[in-house]
């Protein structure tokens, strides 16, 4: 590649900067037109998020380890990207993001003050960026999960029978970016100066900022990444663009950015930093503004032309590998191995089996214990339905039955409803629907992150719904406006009978990549994380989900990991839990057990599973 910047030499024709000898205290660098000096290849590298986590609240910063545990926390969400593309081995060692100057902060945005996206215009959806699927699978275990793979197609899936259906970076529609926000590599913008022109560089884009207004007072043309003017208050470089077309997203990923403005701020501070901030106003599709601001450094490197051009053929190879690929999957499930809804005693001992073999997961038992909703992948088509399955005659039906990839059921304390999280339009939403299929599904909440939205829990009142996203947990009122609350850091939430406690499970803060499972008082009239101090922990060695009361709250069991799962029991009775004891030692191949819910009756007497069964054994039902 070589450096293209022959376009713009009509604009920078002997615009060379000159500075007024070595850099004195306070003394600005100007150019030959008595301007600030912006010149050069500044990077804007950054680690610190766009959106402030949930799991850190309030806090405006982060520690320098918690920093350090996010850049690999990136990384690790690239090499599960790496596991997912059907393309060759991609290393990681080039990944460019390195910042170069110190931010420790918790978000980009510092205005809203918490650090997270406003409020969206009734009836726009927000689109999962690349940031909100990295930091989803960053999250993940070593290998992508079902809800990884979700999240991936959310983002990037679905049906590929046209070039219409990939999307505008993947058939070379691209333009430049306004704002710049710092990206996971590559985040640099050379800058040049003209009397009346800057230009800002990009790998793959030149914007052209006119420093008057008459290029925006008479052209009332429309384009990708709008019209810039730009204006000198004292040393910082003021940018307006306004003047978009309807065919981008305004900002994040939320709605179009027809009607959006963007005013940008330059200004630099010293010889190797330039401030930048970012104002951007779309009342078509936020509640509020948006500011955000980072520091850029000079850097001694070149900007290099990427080659992108719509008419790629890889668009034409992408579809017929992608119909090879479908018959490749469509046969392994056919001939891949089964499950097999199977009831245990808290011995061990297989007490029932449920229905055919085929592909289940995330079983849960209904509040009698008398049928199973659970998710089904049908062998032809691989789509993930919700069915429901009568355990005394094994006869099941679906609950939903379409392309949407649907998780997660759980059951009403009545047992009349069923509720499920489903990819609908890029994001995440939460459905219920009548157990016995009749009516039509209502939705109840719409989570418009990459982050999977793992239902865990229904309180028994019916008030609440509690899940799991990224590494956070949320309680949900089914009444009012159903906002979602975050109480800190967790998954696998589940309400004791009486509503006062919810049990879940968290990471081992001094041994990262272990699990322990934990109550928590819960109070329903006060949502909010726990005060240090009321959180118990029952589990002692690894405990990696299934998460389950007795109906008297006088019993809790879950999953060990030692060194096959093994159902657990401790006693609640007193003011501390009881020793946990193990009730009975799991085949293997139950997968995701963290996510399932309901797995015992409500007497604690039976334990509903999917076991994997080898695929000779399937073939022979």
């Amino acid at each position: 590649m070589i450096r293209n910047l022959s376009v713009l030499l009509f604009i920078v024709s002997g615009a060379v900067t000159t500075s007024a000898g070595p850099e004195q205290h306070n003394q600005t660098l100007r150019t030959m037109f008595s301007q600030s000096d912006l010149e050069g290849v500044w990077t804007f590298n950054s680690v610190v998020p766009l959106q402030r986590p949930p799991a850190v609240a309030e806090r405006k910063f982060f520690t320098k380890e918690e920093m350090d545990a996010r850049r690999a926390s990136i990384r690790k969400g690239f090499a599960a990207i790496a596991k997912l593309v059907p393309v060759e081995a991609v290393g990681l060692d080039g990944l460019d993001n390195a910042p170069l100057v110190d931010d420790l902060r918790t978000s980009l945005i510092s205005y809203p003050e918490n650090g997270r996206l406003p409020a969206l215009v009734k009836g726009v959806r927000r689109v999962p960026d690349v940031e909100d699927l990295v930091a989803a699978l960053g999250e993940t275990q070593a290998s992508p999960s079902q809800a990884s793979l979700a999240q991936f197609a959310a983002l990037f899936g679905g049906s590929k029978d046209s070039y219409a259906d990939f999307t505008m970076a993947e058939r070379c529609l691209l333009d430049a970016a306004v704002p710049l926000v710092p990206q996971f590599d590559d985040s640099y913008v050379q800058i040049i100066q003209g009397r009346n022109q800057v230009v800002l560089v990009t790998d793959f884009s030149r914007r052209i900022v006119a420093l008057d207004d008459r290029r925006q007072g008479a052209d009332q043309q429309r384009y990708w990444s709008g019209t810039s003017t730009g204006r000198w208050e004292g040393e910082t470089l003021v940018v307006e663009t306004r003047a978009f077309n309807d065919r981008t997203p305004s900002f994040a990923g939320a709605g179009n950015s027809r009607d959006k403005v963007v005013t940008e701020r330059f200004k630099r501070t010293s010889k190797d930093t330039i401030e930048y901030s970012a104002t951007i106003n779309d009342p078509q599709t936020f509640q509020d503004r948006i500011e955000l601001s980072f520091k850029m450094a000079r850097i001694d490197t070149q900007i290099l032309q990427t080659g992108c051009h719509e008419g790629n053929y890889s668009l034409r190879n992408a579809l017929a590998a992608a119909r090879l690929e479908d018959d490749a999957t469509r046969r392994q499930r056919q001939k891949g191995p089964r499950q097999q809804l199977t009831v245990f005693d808290r011995t061990g001992a297989v007490v029932a089996r449920i229905g055919e073999p085929g592909l289940y997961s995330q079983a849960a038992l209904s509040p009698d214990a008398s049928r199973v909703a659970v998710i089904r992948t049908d062998i032809e088509t691989g789509y993930p339905d919700v069915w429901t399955f009568d355990v005394a005659t094994g006869r099941g039906r679906p609950l939903t039955s379409d392309k949407a990839v649907d998780t997660t059921p759980l059951w009403s304390p009545d047992g009349r409803e069923v509720a499920y999280s489903s990819v609908r339009d890029s994001g995440y939403t939460v459905f219920r629907r009548a157990a016995d299929g009749t009516g039509t599904e209502e939705q109840l909440y719409r989570h418009d992150t990459a982050n999977a939205v793992i239902l865990t829990d229904w309180s028994r009142d019916g008030r609440f719904l509690t899940f799991w996203s990224g590494q956070g947990m949320f309680i949900l009122p089914l009444t009012g406006n159903r906002q979602s609350v975050a109480i800190g850091p967790g998954r696998g939430g589940r309400f004791s009978s009486d509503g006062h406690w919810l049990a879940y499970n968290a990471s081992d803060a001094k041994e990262p990549g272990r699990f322990h499972a934990f109550v928590r008082p819960f109070n329903a009239d006060a949502i909010a994380p726990p005060a240090p101090s009321s959180v118990r922990q029952v589990s002692q060695a690894n405990a990696i989900g299934g998460l389950a009361w007795r109906s008297d709250g006088r019993e809790l069991y879950f999953l060990s990991q030692s060194p096959a799962p093994t159902m657990m029991v401790v006693e609640l009775n007193g003011s501390e839990p009881s020793t946990p004891e193990p009730l009975f030692q799991l085949p293997l191949g139950l997968g995701a057990v963290a996510q399932l819910s309901s797995i015992s009756s409500p007497d604690g007497q039976r334990f509903l599973f999917a076991v994997g069964l080898p695929a000779a054994t399937a073939q022979l039902h």
